[in-house]
């Protein structure tokens, strides 16, 4: 299926609120959505599986060196990691622990830090200036759905030969079957029609005529 990044950034929003997180951070992963889908990057499983989760509502602890959940057995929000992340400006190296779907913290990663690389396991994101530099890993690499710990850190000078992922424009393919579920969770977001909620104002009343 293709989709638009306009699509893309509504769907996502709406699906974040349907699974019952809130306003601002809703409209952060809906960003991020976008973020991804224009470099051409997974956005669509790893939002499944964290809506899911429901990772969003754990408590973040910070010591200045490392963010990890505040109760231990808990996973860490990456939306609320990385929105954590824009609110601390950029303060690194960093050590993000008990993380699920780290791919999602790229988009804050990207957001004014300068030169800096964001890892985990055998994966490696490195950003310039807000630019993604065009990954060299295999896509299962990225879309891993929960990492012990993942880095990130400044990032030294690029070689000259590097390629960057530069935002595109125009429809996505997108994984059809992850995108029906991030549907299901917007679905929630509608109040169907009664006569109770006709009458309350919700639309038109019991008749459409003037």
């Amino acid at each position: 299926m293709i989709v638009s990044l306009n699509e893309i950034e509504t769907t996502v929003l709406k699906a974040a609120r349907g699974a019952g997180v809130a306003w601002g951070l809703a409209e952060e992963a809906a960003q991020a959505a976008r973020w991804l889908a224009a470099r051409g990057l997974s956005f669509e499983a790893p939002l499944v599986f964290l809506l899911e989760s429901e990772a969003w509502g754990s408590e973040i602890g910070f010591d200045g060196r490392a963010l990890r959940p505040r109760v231990a057995q808990d996973w860490l929000c990456p939306i609320r990691a990385g929105a954590f992340l824009s609110d601390t400006g950029d303060k690194l190296p960093l050590r993000l622990e008990r993380v699920l779907c780290p791919l999602l913290l790229a988009p804050f990663a990207a957001r004014g830090m300068g030169r800096a690389e964001l890892s985990w396991d055998r994966a490696t994101l490195r950003f310039d200036g807000g630019r993604l530099a065009s990954p060299s890993q295999w896509r299962s690499m990225l879309d891993v759905e929960r990492v012990d710990t993942a880095e990130l850190r400044p990032a030294g000078a690029f070689d000259a030969s590097v390629g960057f992922l530069g935002p595109r424009e125009g429809g996505m393919t997108i994984d059809d079957a992850a995108w029906s579920r991030l549907q299901s969770f917007e679905a929630r977001v509608y109040v169907p029609a009664s006569l109770e909620s006709r009458l309350s104002g919700a639309g038109a009343a019991l008749s459409d005529n003037d």
